[in-house]
């Protein structure tokens, strides 16, 4: 009898343990209130899914709890501008979001459900519950005013914000930085506080 209840403590525990950690990594210890206050505000990432493809990515969080995403998927000889809108929230430590419309009819995104695994004032790391992580660097500008409809990216404005802040991403990178003289560094910081 003592072995069965000892079996059972054990097998209770394992699926305590494994029903608990559905992240890879343990999420930061912020109220959600203090979360949504982080958040706001714009941010930049980069990915590479293939090495013939480029995505930069601009997010616009709102206090209202909207978003604007707008992205630049580029590859030899092609450029596309895609724009996202949809609703943003914190809950239960989760980060979500869901997209109401995009620029492009014929492309749908998943809600987004992510957790923070580190966040400060110019980076965070999002991880969903099979590990994918993304990072993101905030940018200097503000959220824009206005109009806040898929058909209202402003491409130029978004070059120029995303190229300021592809500078602070490259240079913060270790691994870029140390095939850069500081030299070079130097200049494209200098270069980066003139723009923003």
């Amino acid at each position: 009898m003592r072995a069965l209840h000892l079996k059972s403590a054990v097998f209770v525990a394992v699926l305590l343990a494994v029903a608990s950690s559905v992240y890879a990594a343990r999420p930061v210890r912020l109220s959600d209130a203090q979360l949504r206050e982080k958040i706001v505000g714009v941010w930049f990432s980069e990915e590479l899914p293939n090495l013939m493809k480029h995505i930069g990515t601009r997010m616009q969080y709102f206090p209202d709890g909207r978003f604007l995403g707008d992205y630049r998927i580029s590859g030899p000889g092609s450029e596309q501008y895609l724009r996202t809108v949809g609703n943003w929230k914190v809950g239960g430590g989760e980060f979500s979001e869901i997209a109401e419309k995009t620029s492009d009819p014929d492309i749908s995104f998943p809600t987004f459900v992510r957790h923070v695994v580190a966040i400060d004032r110019n980076h965070v790391i999002l991880e969903t519950s099979d590990g994918t992580r993304a990072e993101l660097w905030r940018g200097k500008r503000a959220l824009e005013t206005g109009a806040r409809s898929v058909s209202s990216l402003d491409r130029s404005y978004f070059l120029r914000c995303y190229r300021c802040t592809s500078v602070v991403i490259a240079v913060s990178q270790p691994a870029v930085a140390a095939f850069l003289s500081d030299s070079t560094v130097e200049k494209l910081r200098t270069r980066l506080n003139n723009e923003t």
